[in-house]
């Protein structure tokens, strides 16, 4: 086994309750504000049925020998009684002050959670990754950025080929709708956060992967990975979240919105991961006429007077263009 940075005796309970930054909050401190992020940070109730459902998917998909040590499906009903009932309730509350541990799921869910689960376990890339003798699930790693201490956590990493992998259970796992995760979610932040973290915890990660699984049947599954460049762009803002979180635990002030007026720029520069011609243009240092050839055929999105394109379509658009330029030239 390679020697690794990561320690694999952290709990994931443990882990969401240490003090140190991690990705989420980062992201939160750069798109809310301080004062927001702490009250979140005391308030958030990890045992929400969204919380334990994903939680449960990533213990049955990568370590289920764990789960039913971790987890529990309620009984339908106990002693003939149904969950409406005064019987029900009491001895359901027994069962869980005797297995503290547990976090516990309805039938449904759990059904759901199996389901998905067997789904992923199924996929020849996960199991050729799950078989690798040198992986590590749920390792955990410290690190210091801009004067502030940080913690991350892969789903899985592959220390022989740098290979990190993200469990994600979505609604749609198609490209299109990914992508709008990616977007409102941040996942590109956490690629970053991920893979420059890693690093900085003397760890050698080369890619970072989602592998995504629909939440309904028949429980699609899609790998994805975010383009470099669109990662690389990501590792100023993981900086600039860091000194801010720094400067917050050394002063004590966690700051609201800002009091001043502010003026908000209505002119879609980059409207969630969309370009006009004339932007795409500048962005790629391309004529318009030679931007609207690679274009033709790409699907718009018309805001106001202007027609807005995905700029990782259009990227792909340009690089396949230059390929087929080059194959006609031979």
């Amino acid at each position: 086994r390679l020697r690794t940075m990561l320690q694999g005796d952290i709990s994931n309970s443990e882990y969401h309750s240490m003090p140190e930054l991690g990705r989420s909050t980062a992201f939160d401190l750069i798109n809310t504000c301080p004062k927001l992020v702490k009250h979140n940070r005391q308030t958030i109730q990890t045992d929400a049925p969204h919380f334990v459902i994903g939680g449960a998917f990533h213990t049955a998909t990568l370590e289920p020998h764990k789960l039913d040590s971790e987890y529990g499906c309620k009984p339908i009903e106990i002693d003939g009684q149904s969950p409406r009932t005064k019987h029900y309730k009491e001895s359901f509350e027994l069962l869980e002050k005797s297995e503290p541990q547990k976090r516990w799921l309805t039938p449904t869910d759990w059904d759901k959670v199996i389901e998905m689960s067997e789904e992923a376990k199924e996929h020849p890339f996960l199991q050729s990754y799950m078989s690798e003798p040198d992986k590590i699930i749920e390792g955990t790693g410290f690190f210091d950025l801009m004067g502030a201490r940080c913690k991350v956590r892969p789903d899985y990493y592959c220390p022989s080929d740098g290979t990190i992998i993200d469990l994600k259970s979505t609604t749609d796992a198609s490209p299109k709708d990914f992508k709008k995760s990616v977007y409102k979610y941040g996942y590109a932040f956490q690629a970053a956060w991920y893979l420059h973290g890693l690093r900085l915890c003397g760890e050698e990660p080369k890619r970072f992967l989602f592998f995504v699984v629909e939440k309904t049947p028949p429980y699609m599954t899609a790998i994805y990975e975010i383009a470099s460049y669109d990662v690389d762009r990501q590792i100023p803002m993981m900086e600039k979240a860091c000194a801010k979180w720094a400067k917050c635990v050394e002063t004590g002030v966690w700051e609201g919105y800002p009091d001043d007026i502010q003026i908000l720029d209505m002119s879609n520069k980059i409207a969630n991961g969309k370009m006009s011609i004339s932007k795409l243009a500048k962005h790629f240092r391309l004529s318009r006429n030679t931007i609207t050839k690679y274009i033709s055929g790409l699907e718009r999105q018309i805001v106001g007077r202007e027609s807005l394109y995905d700029l990782n379509e259009v990227t792909e658009a340009i690089k396949n263009g230059k390929k087929n330029k080059r194959k006609s030239k031979r």
